[in-house]
Order: structure tokens, then C-alpha cells, then sequence
């Protein structure tokens, strides 16, 4: 490839200055060579003119003085008159000649020797005898003729010879004064010049100058300060102002640059480290795992989604910003914090090889994001979910090593979330089932694979069958009975739970009002359809469809979807009460219950957990725990009625602490439509007092 240079890089053999000075030095030399020249011919001109001027002079005026001499035939007075020639410097010799062109008389000054008649014969045949002037290169003298005229008849002729020397010596003279004059206003015209060219050079030098330096060092903030009023003061003030602009550009691409640069590597919103540079310091940890190991963990907040969607993404952004605080309050100066995902985080530990090492801080995560969030007013219950594993235990390249932590994270999730896990080689299998429990589900409702059962409820006052749960069941072809313990939380994970849990509300009202009785059916509400679908709306169509009366409709909720209450989702349930649907909390005790939910909300229903029923033989806590729960509901004006109810001996403590109201294996498992309908058919047969039909053994099938 071609090296091209600025122009101010290549190479010259003299600087510019040094140029334009031989420049004006050689044009002051050859100018006064030229002037010179010229004075010196015309000097010299005009000095032979002068010469001859003068010997014509001298001639025509000593013809005259000779007429009488010769016209008398008087050589003495011609000698007299010609010897008066020696008073007149430069004149070398005079000759007379009379009519006949013989020698009359002559005359020699000092050194010098007049022709003889030889001489004269042969000058004068080489030269018309006329009067005239004339100069010979040989002898450097002048000839002058001159006739002697007598009434305008010639009677003789006049032949001066003038030495040129004196004249050549004046002329050199002067010559030589002017060749000083001429140098010396040379060489004053050259400062002057030099000078002016100076005054134009020099600033013309000060501005490549400033533009090498601007282009070696990048300073935009250097300046020209010459301060002139001509055009290179024009081109100064428009290099500066070019200057400034650039200046100005730079620091604006500057900025951008650092914006950008923090674009690149940090999330906007957190102020994390974002995905591009996570992978980057990812990388650089990997080539020094042998030495330094460290830890990848993988987070994914559990509840974000319903926040989003219910609350709207700047309440989301703001949740997500108070996240990235809690993370970098935690976080080491090696330690490196990043958001990879719209709520999927990933963090590595430096220095951490074992597990026992990793675990307090990953628990300390783990505490930190279950304390819940405040945004503006409102009190956000998130958690996370962590899945980790070690470098290079786990792996040595880093799609590998996330991969490991992803499958830990999702046996997180598989398993209720909320927690953390250390990657295990046998975790893709699980994974593995996840996702195929995904793609199957998406085809279960159109496939006819989902369906309902409804476990009955029972007043023991009055021994009759009050109500029916209905549960949902997933039966596929190859995964045979699928638990909705699993799969529910996949359907709520990937956006299916709004479509199937519409299907079980239409599906279970249009049952129950086939029945042709006056019982009541429970559904369960996910927490995503709560926050997410426009539920009066729902339920108003499914009752309108089924022609079921909105008494007979309990709508059942757990405490997770209060966590994240706000006035959009109490409206929904205020709006659906008014309705006279009635509203049920399940699974009261459990998770993060709180009183301030009974108190900001008038819930018909609590439903007692089975975890509370299960052990109230052992007369601990728990049996102190459900006495609260019963004796509170009543003081509050709401009913009570517990789940998982198994024995008698729990039937009759329950009954003895004022709770009436019981499902559960002791009376019924989980019943298909068919046998649904049975099961009431054989209770009414047995006038509902023994409650004998309800205490069959029970199936596997749970709630």
C-alpha cells in the first residue's frame, strides 16, 4: 500500500524561509546585474559620444583658426596654431593636409608620433576625407576630419587624433560608483524584502507548525496569537476559529466516545456491567482459572415479570435499579456485578474454588433481593432464584460454564424458586424435562390433554357437601400424569397460564352449573393472571356464557399475588366482590403472610394450609398458629375452611377450634365429572349424616 504523506511531511531540501531568501537574493542579483548592465552601455555610449562631440569641437573650431594659414601657403602660423593643441589634454596628433592632400603641417603631443605622409595616404584611402567622426578599436583613439573652408571651397582638411584613455578612466570611475550605489541599495532592498517576506513567511511557518503539533499531540486547544490586519490575519482568525471548532467537535466525540464506551460495557439502568463486557471479563478470569479459580452465578429474579406487566416497566426499571444497588453493596472491588437479560443477572466471584466459600455470599444475594422493594408507596416482593458453578471445576470455557450455572438456575425454578443451587452434572436431565414439558404444554389444551377434577367441600355442622375445588390435571400421551406442581410454573414462565387458566375458569362454571345445584366451585387464579388480564371482564363473560350465578363462584388467590399488591390489583378483586364473586385466600400461613393483607383487603374465605393440618396432633406451634388463624377470621367477619384434612382426629380439632369447614382425603380425593356426579348422587343417598361415603381410601392424585 502506498505511504502517503501530509503535505507539510515531505521531505524538501530547504526550508521555505531559506528558499524565498535565495529567492529575493537571487532576483536583487540578477536585477542589478541587469541594471547594471544596461548604465554600463549606455554609460559607455554616451561617454564615446561625448568624446567625439568634443574632438569635433576642437576640430571645427582650429579649422577655422587655419583658413589664413593655409589659404597664405603659411606652414609656421599651421605649426603655431596646431602647437596650441598641447594645452588640450587627450589630443595624441593633428595633421594638416592642403588642397592636394599633402602634409602641411603637423602635430605630435608628448609620447605620441604624427603620421607620415606614407600613412595619411593609405588613411586616407581607407577614409572618405569628409568631416566626420570616428573610433578605432585598434589604437582605442577617435579621428575626427575637418575640412578648412575657404567661401564653402575646401582648401585643406583637418585630421585630429583624440586618446580615449581619459574618458574610459572617467567612465570606470563612475561605473564603479554606481556598482556601489547599485549594491548598496541592493542589499538594503533585499532586508527590506527579506524582511517584509519575513513578516509573511513567518507566519505562514507558525501555522504548519501549529498544524505538525496538532496532528502529532491532537490538542485542538493550541492557538495561532499572531494578531494582524492584512490577509494572513484573515487566514490566522480562520485557522483559529476552524480550531475552535474542532475543539468543540472533539470534545463532543470525546463525550460520545465515553457515552458509547459506557454503552459497551455498562447497562443503562443498573449501571452493571452489561452482557458484551461480562463475557469480556469472563474470558480474561478463564485464562487464569488454574491459578485463580472463581464462581459464575446465575440470577433471575422470581417475580419481575408481574411487576412489568402489572405495575408497566418504569416501575420495573426503577425495581431493577434498587436490585442493582443491593448487588453492588455486596459485591467486592474483584468481584464483578452484571445484568445479562431483561431481569437474568450474572455475577463472578473471584477467588472462590469451593462451594463452602461461595455459599455465604451467594445467600447473602439471595437475603438482600428477598427483602422486598419500595417504589413509591408500593411494597414489591421479588426473591431470586441462583444457579452456580465453578471455574474450572465445573468448566473451562465459558459457554460451557454458563451453561452449567443456567441448568442449576432452572432445577432452581423446577423446584418452587426462591433459592440456590451448585451445578451437578445430573441437572441436565431435569432441565432437559423442563423443556420438554414446555413445548409439550403449548399443544396440551388444543390437543385435549388438560382437564379438570373437583375435590368436594364439606359444613360438618350440617354434614353436607357445600362447595367443589377444581383442580387442574395434565395427562400426555408419553409423560404420562404430569404434576401441576411442575408444569404450572412453567405455563406462568413462558405466557400460557392467561389462555389455559381461562379455560379452567369457563370449564369448571359450566360444570358445576350442570350439576344443577345450588354448590359452589373454588378456582385457582395464578398471580400472572391476576396482574395481567383484566379479570371483571373475564369473569363477566364466563358467567354471561355459562349462565352460572356469580354467588356460586369463589375465586381463590395466594398470598404471593398481595406481595406485589397495588391499586390496580385490589381494584380488580374489589370489582369482582361487588360482582358477588367471593374472593378466598389459600394457603394462609405459608410463604409471606403478613395481617396487613387482611387488613387492606376483605377477603370472604381463609383457607388453613395442609402443612397446618398435618401436624395439630403434635399440639406445637402450628396447633397455636391455626387457633390464631380461626379465632382472627372470625373476629374479622370471614370464613374459614382447611385443606388436606386426612383423619378424623384432625377433623374433630378443627371442628373443636371453631373451623366447620374441611376438604380433604377424609371425605373425598380429587373426583373426574363422572365420578363427581356419583360421589353427590351416593352422599344425598346417605342423607349426608355419616359422611362414610367421603372416608374411601385415597388416590395418588393431589391437589
Amino acid at each position: 500500500m502506498r505511504n502517503w504523506r501530509r503535505p507539510w511531511q515531505v521531505q524538501r531540501p530547504f526550508p521555505l524561509r531559506v528558499r524565498l531568501r535565495l529567492v529575493v537574493a537571487a532576483a536583487m542579483v540578477l536585477s542589478m546585474l541587469f541594471l547594471f548592465s544596461v548604465v554600463t552601455w549606455l554609460e559607455f555610449r554616451n561617454a564615446h559620444e561625448r568624446n567625439q562631440e568634443r574632438a569635433t569641437s576642437i576640430a571645427t573650431v582650429l579649422a577655422q583658426n587655419l583658413r589664413g594659414a593655409v589659404a597664405f601657403g603659411d606652414s609656421v602660423t599651421a605649426s603655431k596654431i596646431l602647437g596650441s593643441l598641447n594645452a588640450i589634454p587627450g589630443i595624441r596628433w593633428a595633421v594638416l593636409l592642403d588642397e592636394n592632400k599633402q602634409l602641411f603641417s603637423t602635430y605630435a603631443a608628448p609620447a605620441s608620433r604624427a603620421p607620415t605622409q606614407p600613412q595619411m595616404d593609405a588613411w586616407l584611402v581607407r577614409n572618405n576625407p569628409a568631416s566626420q567622426a570616428a573610433f578605432n578599436k585598434q589604437t582605442k583613439s577617435v579621428y575626427v576630419t575637418e575640412r578648412v573652408l575657404v567661401d564653402e571651397q575646401p582648401i585643406g582638411w583637418l585630421v585630429l587624433s583624440l586618446d580615449n584613455a581619459a574618458p574610459s578612466i572617467a567612465f570606470f570611475t563612475r561605473l564603479a560608483l554606481v556598482l556601489l550605489v547599485a549594491t548598496i541599495a541592493a542589499l538594503i532592498a533585499s532586508i527590506a524584502a527579506v524582511r517584509i517576506l519575513e513578516s509573511v513567511v513567518q507566519p505562514i511557518l507558525s501555522l504548519a507548525d501549529t498544524m505538525r503539533e496538532i496532528s502529532k499531540t491532537h490538542m485542538y486547544s493550541l492557538r495561532l496569537k499572531a494578531k494582524r490586519k492584512d490577509e494572513i490575519g484573515d487566514l490566522h482568525d480562520g485557522f483559529n476559529v476552524l480550531l475552535e471548532e474542532l475543539e468543540t467537535r472533539e470534545h463532543k466525540l470525546a463525550a460520545q466516545q465515553q457515552r458509547l464506551m459506557r454503552l459497551a460495557s455498562r447497562d443503562e439502568v443498573t449501571q452493571l456491567s452489561n452482557r458484551h463486557h461480562f463475557r469480556q471479563l469472563l474470558d480474561e478470569a478463564l485464562e487464569h482459572a488454574d491459578t485463580d479459580p472463581f464462581a459464575i452465578l446465575c440470577l433471575d429474579l422470581d417475580r419481575f415479570k408481574n411487576v412489568n406487566d402489572s405495575l408497566g416497566h418504569d416501575v420495573g426499571d426503577r425495581v431493577l435499579r434498587l436490585v442493582g444497588e443491593r448487588l453492588r453493596s455486596i459485591a467486592r472491588v474483584e468481584d464483578t456485578m452484571a445484568r445479562t437479560g431483561g431481569d437474568e443477572f450474572s455475577i463472578i466471584l473471584m477467588e472462590m474454588d469451593k462451594e463452602e466459600s461461595v455459599l455465604p455470599v451467594a445467600r447473602r444475594i439471595l437475603r438482600s433481593l428477598q427483602e422486598p422493594f419500595e417504589v413509591d408507596g408500593l411494597v414489591l416482593h421479588i426473591g431470586a432464584s441462583i444457579g452456580i458453578s465453578l471455574a474450572p471445576r465445573d468448566a473451562q470455557d465459558a459457554e460451557q460454564l454458563l451453561k452449567n450455572a443456567d441448568l442449576a438456575l432452572y432445577d432452581v425454578k423446577a423446584a418452587g424458586r426462591n433459592d440456590l443451587r451448585f451445578y451437578h452434572p445430573l441437572m441436565g436431565t431435569r432441565v432437559d424435562r423442563r423443556l420438554v414439558i414446555e413445548r409439550e404444554l403449548r399443544g396440551a389444551l388444543p390437543r385435549g390433554e388438560l382437564r379438570l377434577v373437583y375435590q368436594p367441600q364439606v359444613d360438618t355442622r350440617a354434614n353436607t357437601v357445600t362447595g367443589l375445588e377444581a383442580l387442574l390435571r395434565w395427562t400426555h400421551p408419553r409423560l404420562g400424569e404430569v404434576s401441576p406442581v411442575e408444569f404450572i410454573p412453567v405455563a406462568e414462565d413462558c405466557g400460557l397460564i392467561a389462555g389455559i387458566g381461562a379455560w379452567v375458569l369457563e370449564e369448571a362454571c359450566a360444570h358445576v352449573q350442570k350439576l344443577g345445584s345450588e354448590l359452589t366451585v373454588a378456582v385457582n387464579l395464578s398471580p400472572v393472571q391476576v396482574m395481567t388480564q383484566d379479570l371483571p371482564a373475564l369473569v363477566d363473560g364466563v358467567l354471561a356464557r355459562t349462565g352460572l350465578e356469580a354467588r356460586r363462584l369463589e375465586l381463590e388467590i395466594t398470598e404471593s399475588v398481595l406481595l406485589n399488591e397495588g391499586e390496580a390489583t385490589l381494584k380488580q378483586l374489589a370489582a369482582l366482590q361487588r360482582r358477588g364473586v367471593s374472593i378466598v385466600l389459600d394457603d394462609f400461613g405459608t410463604g409471606y403472610a403478613s395481617m396487613a393483607y387482611l387488613l387492606r383487603f376483605q377477603f370472604r374465605k381463609i383457607k388453613i394450609d395442609r402443612s397446618f393440618v398435618a401436624s395439630l396432633r403434635d399440639q406445637g406451634r402450628k396447633r397455636a398458629i391455626v387457633q390464631a388463624i380461626i379465632d382472627m377470621s372470625h373476629r374479622m367477619g370471614m370464613e374459614v375452611i382447611a385443606e388436606g384434612v386426612e383423619t378424623d382426629s384432625e377433623m374433630q380439632i378443627l371442628v373443636g377450634d371453631g373451623c366447620v369447614e374441611a376438604q380433604g382425603y377424609l371425605y373425598s380425593r380429587p373426583l373426574p365429572p363422572d365420578e363427581l356426579a356419583r360421589f353427590l348422587d351416593q352422599w344425598r343417598e346417605r342423607g349426608g349424616g355419616s359422611g362414610s361415603v367421603g372416608r374411601k381410601a385415597p388416590l395418588s392424585i393431589v391437589k
